[in-house]
């Protein structure tokens, strides 16, 4: 079983268009619950944004 930080990754990285709220809807956690996982990826420099809020996409760095 992944964990919710393991499954929004996935999600990211295969669609890095995705926003918060939608990501929520697919792991089932709050929309607050999915930012505080990745306000925590960003800190651990796992995970960045690029461009706005709107238009802009998730850049997920995962290490080869």
């Amino acid at each position: 079983i992944k964990s919710n930080r393991e499954r929004l990754i996935s999600l990211l990285h295969g669609n890095p268009n995705l926003t918060l709220a939608e990501i929520a809807e697919i792991i089932g956690l709050t929309r607050d619950g999915v930012k505080k996982i990745a306000d925590k990826l960003r800190a651990e420099g796992i995970l960045s944004r690029e461009g706005s809020t709107k238009a802009g996409k998730w850049i997920v760095k995962l290490e080869d």
